[in-house]
């Protein structure tokens, strides 16, 4: 019928007709001021070499404004981005960090709230609880092979192929649970491997208190415009069993996200508001100075009622219905996601080396029905005879398992001139589809179980096995010099049952495939003084390649595509630390282009296209202008462009056509106040105008079919609070104009043409926040 490697993509009567389902406050300047630097206390790590290289610490905060996000100073960020703890001025390449106080000041509670926060970030989605995330424009459309790499902490969590949706799955973690989200910019390939070749993103979790009892309850009320009313509740708990050597920590989340979207056929109210529960526990274990132990276990699920799309007419720019509106056979669109992780890392630290052995195993499962009728009616009514007033849903199915293991083993610094870092990883990864067309009576919505239609199975299995390491010469004071590579041997054994009916071929097919793949990186990095480092980095990265299954004609295979990255940067602080600034400048080359399309019989095929560049600037900082009183923004620019044509005869695109999803200008600018009310109150106030510009979705069949255009938006945020002790009462209020931002478009026809399903920003909404810490 049709495989899940192409975005789960749709059969037709004769072979498998294709549809095409399309599918995370401020970047990270040094001192990430409005983001990275909210509540971030934390001590500065070792610096990476001699402490020449170290900024001067800043003088300390006077009592009277010590407040929870007044914190400026880049000594305070630290950041896992290399896989140990460092200050965020000594990683010589563009991170940007989310704190997780910041997010739930604003309640933002999921990468649609945030990643308007992080120059360079894109985020496209199909509605039906499928995540893309774009970094600096790597992406060629949904259903492909991961282009960034999802983690948290040291666990790989997204699949890394695109049998069972391996790019559009993403985890839903409370950000209670939460320390921080870095974003990694630029490919990543050397330590990180596959399905990093845009970037990271990082989820960073809290480590429980080894000294005192710790804890908080919060209780959230939300309302959006012309919505529904959600909340949630969040608890957790820290605790030492033994002081300064065994401690636990636990927390559990429950969330009523409100609905918005209106349809009539499925009766009064609206049809998207969504359930999500989860919760994390956490034990670390440090008997001695040289060993510690972490165990983790996360859990969380998420469930929708309906889908978040506007019914949208292309031809005419305008929604079918309503502006907040669809049209669904009852009981259809609706999904449900979950995600277990389980981690055991091991860290010892003897005679100056640093082993750590992280061992995780991550469960992830996705179920949904979506109704499907607008694509097979006209086909199955006119050229099969089946009842015109049949509709039709898709019952889909995957989840993956995925063992990995990895082991570094590193000295920080060999007689102030050397650091050097090794490591081997292995990743198992099992996946599974299915899909289901099943059809119904349009009066009586009763499921036609007597007509066979089509189903569909597919499993796979990934393995990867790699080999890295990177060396650091401190040839002066100031001058570093860092080399690392990586080689990846990654093997692939897919298998696909497409059984008899109406819309299958009968296809039984098994594929292998395997490759290896080098991956290598360049920095030098000079401090020019304490408060300034400039460097520059040459780094490239790769995504896997893998079988078509199940296609009578074209590749059985396609090749792995990879970016190489070209980027000067500078970092520092002025006027005393007041001021921050983060300045990037990339171009990325891209070959091998993946691309999932359409062959000569109409089934859906994964295939290697042209090449092209993303170039850009992004430009950051803050400056604050009196004790806790800080002003913030950002300015990106990115040019992602194909740079050669190709008409594979599955999918069309010409030289100098734009990328998907990715806006050539996106800005941010904030102004956070944390102030004293008297000797027991205090306060703070933030208000943040994000803009996104014009967009493009992804590349279709032909010429002849236009490519979606999705216009510029910008949103305003408001936030707010008291606290007294620790007692806390915070007001937010996101996209206050209420703009009708589209993320990404779905086809809902053969024809690609006229009726879409529009995926919007949420409209206004409010939420109060009342918590209470022990």
């Amino acid at each position: 019928m049709v495989s899940l490697r192409s975005s789960l993509r749709y059969a037709s009567a004769l072979r498998s007709i294709t549809l095409t389902l399309p599918t995370l406050a401020f970047s990270a300047s040094l001192s990430q001021g409005h983001a990275a630097t909210a509540g971030q206390t934390t001590p500065s790590p070792r610096p990476v070499h001699a402490t020449a290289h170290a900024a001067k610490p800043a003088a300390a905060t006077p009592k009277a404004q010590r407040k929870p996000v007044v914190a400026s100073q880049t000594e305070n960020i630290t950041v896992m981005a290399r896989k140990h703890a460092e200050s965020l001025q000594n990683v010589p390449m563009a991170v940007s960090v989310v704190t997780a106080n910041s997010m739930l000041k604003q309640n933002a509670i999921s990468i649609f709230d945030y990643f308007r926060q992080v120059p360079g970030l894109a985020v496209s989605t199909n509605g039906r609880g499928f995540v893309t995330p774009v970094i600096r424009g790597i992406s060629s459309g949904d259903g492909n092979t991961p282009t960034t790499g999802v983690y948290i902490d040291d666990m790989p969590i997204t699949s890394s192929s695109a049998l069972a949706g391996g790019d559009q799955l993403m985890p839903d973690l409370d950000p209670a649970e939460l320390q921080q989200v870095e974003v990694l910019k630029g490919p990543q390939g050397t330590l990180y491997g596959a399905s990093a070749m845009g970037g990271i993103m990082k989820y960073v979790t809290r480590d429980p208190n080894m000294r005192k009892m710790t804890g908080q309850v919060a209780v959230t009320g939300t309302s959006v415009a012309g919505g529904d009313q959600g909340g949630a509740v969040r608890a957790s708990i820290s605790t030492p069993l033994i002081k300064d050597k065994l401690a636990i920590t636990g927390s559990y989340f429950y969330r009523d996200d409100p609905g918005w979207i209106q349809d009539p056929l499925q009766g009064k109210g609206t049809h998207n508001m969504a359930h999500a529960s989860g919760g994390r526990g956490a034990l670390v274990w440090k008997p001695a100075d040289w060993y510690t132990l972490r165990l983790s276990a996360l859990s969380s699920i998420r469930t929708a009622n309906g889908s978040s799309l506007v019914d949208y007419d292309t031809t005419t720019d305008r929604p079918v219905y309503g502006r907040l509106e669809q049209r669904r056979m009852p009981g259809t669109d609706t999904s449900q996601a979950r995600i277990n992780a389980f981690n055991a890392t091991n860290s010892f630290d003897i005679a100056g080396l640093n082993l750590t052995s992280s061992t995780s195993y991550v469960e992830s499962q996705y179920t949904g029905l979506w109704d499907v009728t607008t694509t097979f009616q006209p086909l199955l009514t006119d050229y099969v005879g089946l009842p015109s007033n049949y509709h039709y849903a898709l019952d889909q199915q995957m989840g993956t398992s995925k063992f990995s293991q990895e082991v570094r083993l590193g000295r920080d610094e060999f007689h102030h001139f050397l650091t050097w870092h090794a490591g081997f990883f292995f990743t198992h990864e099992r996946s599974y589809a299915y899909q289901q067309i099943n059809a119904a009576n349009g009066q009586s919505m009763i499921p036609t179980s007597d007509l066979d239609l089509a189903q569909e199975s597919t499993k796979s299995l990934y393995d990867e096995v790699a080999g890295f390491g990177d060396v650091t010469l401190h040839l002066t004071r100031r001058f570093d010099l860092q080399g690392g590579v990586r080689y990846s041997a990654i093997r692939q054994d897919a298998t696909i049952n497409d059984d008899d009916g109406i819309l299958s071929d009968g296809t039984q097919a098994r594929i292998k495939d395997h490759f290896n793949v080098p991956t290598f990186l360049v920095t030098p990095t000079y401090h020019v003084m304490t408060n300034l480092m400039v460097y520059a980095r040459i780094a490239s990265g790769y995504r896997s390649g893998g079988p078509n299954i199940g296609v009578s004609q074209g590749a059985t295979t396609f090749r792995p595509d990879k970016t190489l990255d070209y980027e000067i940067g500078t970092k520092g602080n002025f006027d005393h630390h007041r001021g921050t600034f983060d300045v990037s400048l990339y171009w990325t080359d891209w070959k091998d282009i993946q691309l999932v399309g359409l062959n000569s019989e109409s089934e859906g095929i994964t295939v290697n296209g042209g090449h092209a560049v993303s170039n850009g600037l992004e430009i950051s900082g803050s400056y604050r202008i009196l004790p806790g009183f800080t002003i913030g923004g950002y300015f990106n620019y990115t040019n992602a462009h194909l740079t050669s044509s190709f008409n594979t005869g599955t999918v069309y695109g010409r030289s100098g056509n734009l990328l998907p999803y990715t806006a050539r200008i996106t800005g941010d600018i904030h102004a956070d106040y944390n102030f004293d009310i008297n000797e027991h109150w205090s306060g703070h106030v933030g208000a943040e105008y994000s803009y996104v510009g014009d967009r493009l979705g992804v590349f279709q069949s032909s010429a002849a079919i236009p490519r979606y255009r999705l216009p510029a938006y910008s949103q305003v945020n408001f936030n707010m609070g008291i606290q007294h002790g620790r007692y806390s009462l915070d007001f937010s209020a996101r996209n206050l104009t209420n703009a009708r931002g589209i993320l990404a478009m779905s086809a809902r026809t053969i024809t690609k043409t006229g009726l879409v399903g529009a995926s919007l920003v949420q409209p206004s909404s409010f939420s109060l926040t009342a918590s209470v810490k022990f």
